[in-house]
């Protein structure tokens, strides 16, 4: 059983959002805030959404679920809880979504700056983890290597900022370098977190220990 504290479930949907999320205005100026979800973890999205509010989850032609929300008071209710929290540039969406709300429905939201706060002091790496986070075990004749990866686009497009921020403060976290794969152009280029050394892999399992996986891959931990 999940059970989830204001600011637990805040930061950890924060990193979920900010991983495998989206904030859109449609063209009828309308809202759709959508999360994306292995179709495993449709108990995890069922549970976001009974703590959420009213949104429905939709089956996808991958193997993949979508938790889409349009209501304006689990809006209202979303923007409460991760306002303040977001740490990348994906945070131009929820300014947008603030923007919109505030004109559509006359109200009075703050846009709260990014989050500076310590990488481990709170759950926003723990949802990042869900959305974009990989572990793997690879076994070879002499030992059995237990590794984790992050992989997350070097530009964000809507405002060609860089997130080399934000991943540099977790691997400054985890005492690891940030590495790079390169493509020809560099909006399809990706940062990569690679966590293979005991003195990291202790850090992150204590980091986990403390804000834990919510989705299927607390497994592979």
């Amino acid at each position: 059983m999940i059970h989830f504290t204001d600011q637990i479930l805040g930061h950890y949907l924060s990193g979920l959002i900010e991983g495998d999320g989206y904030i859109s205005i449609t063209k009828k100026d309308g809202v759709i805030l959508g999360i994306t979800f292995n179709f495993k973890d449709k108990p995890l999205a069922e549970k976001l959404l009974s703590c959420l509010g009213k949104g429905s989850i939709i089956k996808r032609k991958t193997n993949s679920i979508e938790l889409r929300i349009s209501h304006k008071k689990t809006l209202c209710q979303i923007i409460d809880l991760i306002n303040g929290k977001f740490r990348t540039p994906k945070i131009d969406q929820l300014y947008k979504l603030i923007d919109w709300m505030n004109k559509k429905h006359s109200m009075n939201i703050d846009k709260l700056p990014i989050n500076d706060n310590a990488i481990f002091n709170d759950s926003w790496l723990s949802g990042f983890i869900d959305a974009d986070g990989n572990f793997y075990i690879r076994n070879s004749l002499k030992q059995i290597i237990c590794k984790f990866s992050l992989e997350q686009r070097m530009i964000y497009p809507k405002t060609n900022e860089n997130y080399n921020m934000i991943l540099n403060k977790i691997c400054l976290s985890l005492k690891i370098k940030l590495h790079i794969r390169k493509r020809i152009s560099i909006k399809n280029s990706y940062y990569i977190i690679r966590v293979e050394n005991q003195n990291a892999i202790k850090l992150l399992i204590s980091y986990l220990d403390n804000y834990p996986l919510l989705s299927s891959k607390h497994l592979d931990f």
